[in-house]
C-alpha cells in the first residue's frame, strides 16, 4: 500500500485529532504510579470514632495524616508505593497501629484499627498481613470488565461507569471528573468518532480501551494507542503478561487479534511504545509479529 504525500498529511491530520479525543475522555492513567490506603477506626465494641487522627508512615520517611469522618472512616487515595505504619490516635483512647501495610502500584490497601479506652501512654500494634492488598480496585486504578460495562444501561453516563471501581467516589474524581460528565459520552464498538474516524474495542489494557481506523481518500491507518506494551516481546510473544494489562488473558487476545488484521490487510499504525517514529507496519512471524518502522513508504507517490 503506498499513501502519497498529500493524502499522507490528511491523514496524520486526522490521526492527531483522533489523538486528542482520546486523550479527553480519558482523565485517569492506566498506569497510576500511586496506590491508596483505607479503613475504620471504632472501638472495643464496633462503634466507629469520628474524629480519630490517623497517620500513615513509611520506611522512606513518606508521612501522610488524616482524620475520620463521621462513619469512622479514613481514605489516602495517592500513596506512594512502599511499606507503611498506620497509627490511630483519639483523646480518651489508647493508641493503635498496624504494621507492615504494603501498598503497591494501583493497589487499595485496607487497614481497620480498633482503640481501646485507657492510657495515653499504652500503644496496640497489629501487624498487617499481606492478604489485605486488592490490586484490581482502587480510587487512582481500577479494572472494570467489559462485562461490567455491557450489563449497564444504554442510557449510561461516564461517572455511571466510574463509579463501578471500588473507591471511585473520592474528592478528586467528584472536583475533576463529575463536572465533565455531559461532556463525555460513550462510544460503541465501530463506531463513528467523526467521518473517516471509526473506533473498534479493545479491552484487556484497561477497561474502555480501545483503537482507531482512520480512511482518508481510500488509505487507512490505524491508531493502536496501549496495545502493544513493548515493540519487541510484546509482539514476537503477545501471549506474555504485563502488570499493567487490567484483563491479561483478553489483552492477550487483543494483541493477536488487532496486529493480525494490521498485518493481513498491511495496514500502516501508530502505536504507544514503537520506536521512532513510532509509525510502521506489523509482518505475522510464527505465532506472533514483529514491528516494520517507516521509512519511504509513507512518502512516495502512489
Amino acid at each position: 500500500m503506498m499513501l502519497n504525500k498529500r493524502n499522507w498529511w490528511n491523514v496524520a491530520a486526522v490521526a492527531t485529532l483522533a489523538l486528542v479525543a482520546l486523550f479527553a475522555v480519558a482523565p485517569a492513567s492506566a498506569q497510576e504510579q500511586v496506590g491508596a490506603i483505607q479503613g475504620t477506626v471504632s472501638d472495643a465494641s464496633g462503634a466507629v470514632l469520628p474524629g480519630a487522627t490517623v497517620e500513615a508512615v513509611s520506611a522512606g520517611g513518606t508521612r501522610l495524616s488524616g482524620t475520620t469522618n463521621e462513619s469512622g472512616a479514613y481514605r489516602f487515595p495517592r500513596v506512594p508505593p512502599g511499606t507503611y505504619v498506620v497509627v490511630a490516635r483519639l483523646d480518651g483512647f489508647n493508641p493503635a497501629e498496624v504494621q507492615n501495610v504494603a501498598v503497591g502500584l494501583g493497589g487499595s490497601v485496607t487497614a481497620n484499627i480498633t482503640l481501646e479506652v485507657g492510657a495515653v501512654s499504652e500503644t496496640i500494634s497489629v501487624v498487617g498481613e499481606a492478604g489485605q492488598v486488592d490490586v484490581k480496585s482502587s480510587a487512582t486504578a481500577a479494572s472494570i470488565s467489559a462485562e461490567q460495562i455491557e450489563l449497564l444501561p444504554k442510557g449510561r453516563d461516564f461517572t455511571g461507569v466510574a463509579t463501578q471501581a471500588a473507591g471511585a467516589a473520592n474528592e478528586g474524581f467528584d472536583k475533576n471528573v463529575k463536572p465533565l460528565n455531559d461532556r463525555i459520552t460513550f462510544l460503541d464498538n465501530n463506531g463513528t468518532v467523526a467521518p473517516g474516524i471509526t473506533g473498534m474495542n479493545a479491552f484487556g489494557h484497561s477497561p474502555g480501551h480501545m483503537v482507531y481506523h482512520l480512511e482518508s481518500d481510500g488509505q487507512r491507518l490505524m491508531i493502536t494507542a496501549d496495545t502493544a506494551n513493548h515493540y519487541v516481546w510484546s509482539l514476537q510473544k503477545p501471549d506474555w503478561e504485563v502488570r499493567f494489562d487490567a484483563d491479561k488473558p483478553v489483552a492477550a487476545t487483543v494483541r493477536k487479534q488487532v496486529f493480525g488484521m494490521i498485518a493481513a490487510d498491511r495496514i500502516p499504525f501508530i502505536g504507544y511504545h514503537m520506536p521512532f517514529p513510532g509509525t510502521g507496519f506489523i509482518e505475522a512471524r510464527d505465532d506472533g509479529f514483529r514491528f516494520v518502522p517507516a521509512s519511504y513508504q509513507l512518502m512516495l507517490n502512489g
